[in-house]
């Protein structure tokens, strides 16, 4: 049963988004970025407050006098020797360092974000809507998680979606460990004998107070097909075609407790609608995942999804509404149950349906190599015609080891240390001494291209561009990863 649930994880684990150059370089002196310079900065929390104790480095020789410091309104003035477009890298106590490549005196606004502890806040509760019926050789649940943003499904963490903290219940006579966000209604189901399944709680994790968007997912599968397809050792990634996906819930709860008890439904809307989507041409190496995906305001909430051969067609679940995405990503085959660095390689699609239903994938990345804790060398893919490089963004986090109550052990990611660039680049410097060398990390890096827009003469890489925008307006992404 435990491998049952666990095959959900492939189900949502991804829901959860040009010429290459070693160095970033000025573009021309016909850029507009070069006609709005400012001569200051500030700093800002993500409720948009300032913050007084950041600082700021121009270039990567980190020493104390190079470090520029905010003023009491959280603004850093800008030398008057920087004039040329350069790396910025910005910090402040008990939040995440940004760097920034690519960038001239026009930068105004640095959103910081606070760094998060292990999660030791919990919601918990139950879940409505999910109807039963007993032996009838089908299984009902519903999976509990919070909705995602676009740049959660680049930094995604397989503990974010089913969750390394497990509940038993007892099948038969035999204790059975599942995710604590997992809600199974009490129901009776013949094997061999007759077992009940019941799971009536769910219990999601969270590392910080505030209000919290959550999605929930009412689904079936039938009993008996996926205990033999798991016992006939079945790759996850095939049983996925046997879920069907009937309904979901989107609510809020606010967490300003260590803990919070609510009751979520899980039949707001009726998936009574389909999007047909049609496969492209695949390695065999490879396995395409395709998923219809509902955006309400900046988060990204899964309907329904399907596993994909080269060149099929099959209908996805949907609802009456426009504001639907397809969400395709393509991983090698062998990286798909691993849970090291090579679990985060993957190549991604994210747009509306309005556009195709036959979609390309940037190729899939090798792995970063790392050179101490300062360098990295990348080998970004080729472009796909058609599309235009936005630049990448990287994350550094700490993976510390957490022991849970059942004995387990998990690796949780910790981000520490985002970068973000208008540009695709095949080395990163990092300023040194900025990472305790004792502790282990893992680098990720994401190539972001949109569809090229032809009309424009000009590439205003610097005016209209955001490292808070970025992710948003990225299309078509691929992503590697490398433990240090």
């Amino acid at each position: 049963m435990s491998k049952l649930i666990y095959s959900a994880i492939v189900i949502l684990i991804l829901i959860t988004a040009c010429e290459k150059k070693n160095v970033p370089e000025k573009k021309g002196d016909d850029k507009v970025a070069w006609l709005q310079q400012t001569d200051r900065l500030v700093v800002i929390n993500e409720t948009g407050s300032p913050i007084t104790t950041a600082q700021m480095l121009i270039g990567n020789k980190n020493s104390e006098n190079n470090w520029i410091h905010a003023n009491e309104q959280g603004e850093i003035i800008f030398p008057s020797s920087w004039k040329d477009i350069d790396t910025l890298t910005i910090s402040a106590p008990e939040y995440l360092t940004v760097t920034l490549f690519n960038q001239s005196p026009s930068i105004q606004t640095v959103k910081l974000k606070k760094l998060l502890p292990l999660p030791q806040l919990k919601v918990e509760g139950d879940v409505s809507g999910v109807s039963t019926k007993d032996k009838d050789g089908i299984v009902d649940f519903s999976l509990v998680m919070q909705s995602f943003l676009k740049n959660d499904i680049l930094q995604f963490d397989v503990n974010k979606i089913i969750s390394p903290w497990t509940e038993n219940i007892s099948v038969a006579g035999f204790d059975i460990p599942l995710p604590q966000n997992i809600f199974l209604p009490s129901q009776k189901e013949s094997y061999f004998i007759t077992v009940v399944l019941e799971k009536l709680n769910f219990t999601l994790n969270f590392a910080d107070f505030g209000v919290k968007k959550i999605s929930t997912i009412r689904g079936r599968f039938p009993f008996k097909k996926i205990i033999s397809e798991v016992q006939n050792k079945k790759p996850y990634y095939e049983l996925i075609n046997y879920f069907e996906m009937l309904s979901s819930g989107n609510t809020s709860a606010s967490l300003d407790q260590n803990t919070a008890k609510v009751s979520f439904p899980a039949n707001q809307l009726l998936f009574d609608q389909v999007k047909t989507v049609v496969a492209p041409a695949i390695p065999l190496d490879q396995v395409m995942l395709g998923l219809n995906c509902l955006k309400s305001d900046m988060s990204y909430s899964p309907i329904d999804i399907k596993y994909f051969k080269s060149k099929d067609t099959f209908n996805l679940k949907a609802v009456k509404s426009e504001n639907q995405y397809f969400v395709g990503v393509i991983k090698n085959k062998n990286e798909f149950d691993l849970i090291n660095e090579n679990t985060e390689r993957m190549s991604l699609v994210v747009l509306p349906w309005d556009t195709t239903t036959n979609y390309q994938f940037l190729p899939l990345m090798n792995n970063p190599q790392v050179f101490g804790k300062t360098e990295f060398h990348i080998n970004p893919p080729n472009n796909l015609d058609g599309l235009k490089n936005i630049g990448f963004t990287a994350v550094i986090s700490e993976i510390k080891s957490l022991t849970l109550e059942s004995g387990k052990k998990v690796d949780i990611k910790l981000a520490k240390w985002e970068f973000h660039s208008p540009q695709w680049a095949t080395k990163i410097i990092l300023p040194d001494s900025l990472l305790p060398r004792e502790n282990r990390y893992r680098f990720e890096i994401s190539f972001l291209s949109q569809k090229a827009d032809n009309s424009r003469k000009v590439d205003f890489f610097s005016v209209d561009w955001s490292h808070e925008s970025q992710v948003e307006n990225a299309t078509h992404i691929t992503k590697s990863a490398v433990n240090f």
